[in-house]
């Protein structure tokens, strides 16, 4: 276990006491369920590996009984538990990189696992309501340090504020903002990839050159007007992605469906509907939804299965027999007219 870690534990532990409450304890015996956990972990998380302060702490350490802020709903995770919260956040387009070992009540606590480029371990906060990554230290040790500092602060003002609520809370939002200056007040945007360092967007498929801006080569209203006399027709759209997202199967097999999902673009002339599809390369949005997208327009009318463009008949090719490939066209087309979808997404960029 590092030296940074033990001090951490031990002032943690002395401060339970102080408070009058547990402390934590040691795992006598890990046993088969805990050690599937941990295994099936490693290998979700394969080709990153997790931080050594993190592997020291789940081997030596029970989380659970790390229970000195368990009545503000915060407390450290199991590596299953982890496995599961790192699912959700994956699925939820948070960094895949940041692995949640700790829970708030609506928030998660996340180290950066360990790649070849990087040796990760810096410590963000995932908060699902603004979509922000604020910066607040480095490893498990600076989380532990943190949960000291509020039971500390905490003990010496008194269980309960004014209106009742607890004041623990309240001296853990203070000490959290008190970390994230420490550390220069680095808070990274969800949304935006482009803010995000390249050993984040490695992982994902990723690099800088993909969020490189082309630069826009029509508007809305042009690229729709452009679409009834040119085929095929390509195209770099700028402006926001809005609209609820439905996610539909348009063929495939019952193993392998393709899906997509339908939205709108909006610029300053218009606006136009659009069919994302799961291939999309999608680096994600920027700010209130903005992007700059790579297209391929869908004509409004008289497209028979010949005439599917190539980027869309690359994608039926994929599919394994002639059927299931008549099968997917038909569906992408009875989406596009059904729904006047004006082109179908190729690329995704974050604009600022």
């Amino acid at each position: 276990m590092s030296v940074l870690l033990g001090e951490a534990i031990e002032r943690y532990a002395t401060v339970c006491k102080k408070a009058g409450r547990s402390g934590p304890v040691k795992i006598d015996r890990e046993t088969p369920e805990q050690a599937k956990g941990f295994e099936e972990l490693i290998d979700a998380l394969s080709p990153a590996v997790l931080p050594s302060e993190l592997v020291a702490f789940w081997s030596e350490w029970d989380p659970r009984s790390f229970t000195g802020l368990a009545e503000s709903d915060i407390g450290l995770l199991s590596p299953s538990r982890a496995n599961e919260e790192w699912k959700h956040t994956v699925r939820n387009r948070f960094p895949p990189i940041l692995l949640p070992f700790a829970a708030e009540e609506k928030r998660l606590l996340a180290l950066e696992l360990v790649t070849e480029s990087h040796p990760g371990s810096r410590l963000f906060e995932l908060d699902f309501h603004g979509n922000l990554l604020p910066l607040l230290g480095v490893g498990v040790s600076d989380f532990i340090n943190m949960v000291a500092d509020t039971i500390e602060q905490s003990y010496r003002r008194g269980p309960y504020t004014d209106n009742g609520d607890p004041v623990a809370m309240v001296v853990y939002e203070e000490v959290l903002h008190t970390a994230q200056a420490a550390f220069g007040d680095v808070v990274l945007d969800n949304h935006d990839r482009s803010t995000w360092p390249d050993y984040w967007l490695l992982p994902i498929g990723f690099n800088t050159e993909q969020l490189r801006l082309r630069g826009r080569t029509h508007t809305v209203v042009d690229f729709d007007h452009a679409r009834e006399q040119q085929s095929p027709l390509h195209g770099v759209l700028q402006g926001r992605i809005m609209g609820r997202e439905t996610v539909r199967a348009l063929g495939g097999t019952l193993d392998s469906p393709i899906c997509g999902a339908i939205k709108e673009l909006h610029d300053q002339t218009g606006h136009i509907q659009l069919l994302i599809l799961e291939t999309c390369s999608d680096a994600g949005l920027g700010p209130d939804g903005r992007c700059e997208i790579e297209v391929v327009a869908m004509p409004k009318s008289g497209l028979g299965l010949g005439s599917m463009p190539s980027s869309l008949a690359d994608i039926a090719g994929l599919l394994s027999n002639q059927e299931a490939r008549v099968e997917w066209q038909k569906g992408l087309l009875e989406t596009v007219y059904n729904l006047d979808i004006s082109a179908v997404v190729t690329a995704i960029r974050p604009m600022p």
